[in-house]
């Protein structure tokens, strides 16, 4: 019996992990999409932001891609965009 509650547990805390880890994809590609968003919003290509910003192409890539982001990278994108930070994490992403 006792190895049925715990089985049991297990099932709902790997599922639990897995459903965080893909709400954590999803948030993680959302902002890239809101980078990319305010990028193409002020007409710039990715060399362009990336020299603005003191970044790689390829970084300006991943960042929009991926989803890899340091939230150092959001604050420096926000401050030169003269936007919110909390706007390029949101959901609605309106600049």
């Amino acid at each position: 019996m006792i190895l049925f509650i715990l089985m049991g547990i297990s099932r709902k805390l790997i599922r639990s992990k897995e459903e965080y880890n893909m709400q954590k994809t999803i948030d993680s590609l959302r902002i890239g999409q809101n980078i990319k968003r305010l990028r193409l919003a002020n007409h710039m290509t990715q060399i362009e932001m990336g020299e603005l910003l003191g970044y790689s192409e390829r970084q300006i890539r991943r960042l929009e891609t991926d989803g890899t982001y340091d939230i150092s990278v959001v604050n420096l994108i926000a401050t030169t965009f003269n936007v919110s930070a909390l706007n390029i994490l949101s959901n609605d992403g309106v600049f």
